[in-house]
């Protein structure tokens, strides 16, 4: 016979999450991966505007460097609110757990999305020039400057929601 897993409150993952639900976390990480999905692929569009056109034995499947870029921005964003999502709720569950981490979660989900705002906007640019056939460094740093305000308003909002939420699901009796 095993002993039971116990963090170091004594409290085993089966009443830790009685006592913390996921769901809150789950929905709110929809809202996320949703909003960021949306707003990547507006801002891939508007990076593959700037692309030009592609040539003629570039164009397979597709219209133009825009509709690529709004494909892109679209996948691009949609991975980076899941990974900030999973790195959020790792954090919020530590916290939960004990005297582990701070309340810091709005400063995290800032940081967080600044960074992830910029591997996706490196991913987009990357395919983009893949698709055209040309390195344009001036579009990527462009990017960049799109990215990090991008992902600074995008992790302050959704930083601001987490920790409310995490504080909120702290508070709850029982």
């Amino acid at each position: 016979m095993t002993a039971p897993c116990l963090d170091s409150q004594g409290v085993s993952p089966e009443e830790s999450r009685a006592r913390h639900p996921a769901w809150p976390f789950v929905i709110l990480g929809l809202a996320v991966c949703a909003a960021s999905t949306v707003w990547s692929m507006l801002m891939g569009e508007l990076a593959g505007s700037g692309y030009g056109t592609l040539s003629e034995d570039r164009m397979h499947w597709l219209a133009g460097p825009s509709e690529l870029g709004g494909r892109l921005g679209g996948a691009s964003g949609l991975a980076a609110g899941v990974i900030w999502c999973v790195l959020m709720y790792r954090r919020s569950v530590r916290w939960l757990r004990g005297p582990v981490g701070s309340t810091r979660l709005v400063l995290l989900g800032v940081l967080w999305g600044v960074a992830v705002g910029l591997g996706a906007a490196a991913l987009l640019h990357a395919g983009l020039m893949l698709a055209v056939g040309e390195y344009r460094s001036n579009l990527v740093t462009a990017g960049a400057f799109y990215a990090v305000p991008s992902g600074l308003a995008l992790g302050l909002v959704s930083g601001a929601v987490w920790h409310v939420t995490t504080l909120l699901i702290r508070r709850r009796p029982g």
